[in-house]
């Protein structure tokens, strides 16, 4: 009578689907760290000192940012093991990490704006979490091993 299940011996697959997993709650915990500091700051000593904007989570793209940092954050640590599982989470996770790259995308695009009527600069937290982002996305779009690969042609 056996009461505990014999050990799966551990594959490539799920070594490098885990190191995918790790690259990506990475980028999540990065992205999520990037919105609580300001995104847009003036440097005019000689009139304001260091002048700051709002943190980027109060603000619509820097909310969307950690929204979706976190919601993917949440589909990765709740990933199963078995295959079918890992590449619903995966497509989730791209799709969710796209949809911020394209929100920081038009971000970018509309430009910094102005702090009390001065033109604003972008701080190196938003260019963090652009790269945060992107990374995320790069990661989620990663391969996983086929079972051919790992089993010498075998299917």
């Amino acid at each position: 009578m056996r009461f505990f299940s014999e050990p799966r011996p551990r594959d490539h697959e799920t070594g490098g689907s885990r190191r995918l997993a790790r690259t990506l709650l990475a980028c999540c915990v990065f992205g999520v760290g990037a919105t609580a500091f300001p995104w847009t700051y003036v440097s005019a000593t000689r009139l304001f000192d260091e002048l700051a904007g709002p943190i980027a989570a109060r603000t619509n793209p820097g909310f969307t940012c950690a929204s979706t940092c976190l919601l993917t954050a949440l589909l990765v640590l709740a990933e199963g093991r078995s295959r079918p599982s890992r590449e619903a989470v995966r497509t989730a996770c791209a799709a969710l990490m796209g949809a911020a790259c394209l929100v920081l995308l038009a971000h970018l695009m509309a430009g910094p704006a102005t702090l009390r009527g001065v033109e604003a600069e972008r701080s190196a937290w938003f260019f963090a979490a652009v790269a945060a982002v992107v990374l995320g996305f790069a990661a989620s779009q990663g391969r996983m091993p086929t079972r051919k690969s790992i089993s010498g042609g075998a299917a």
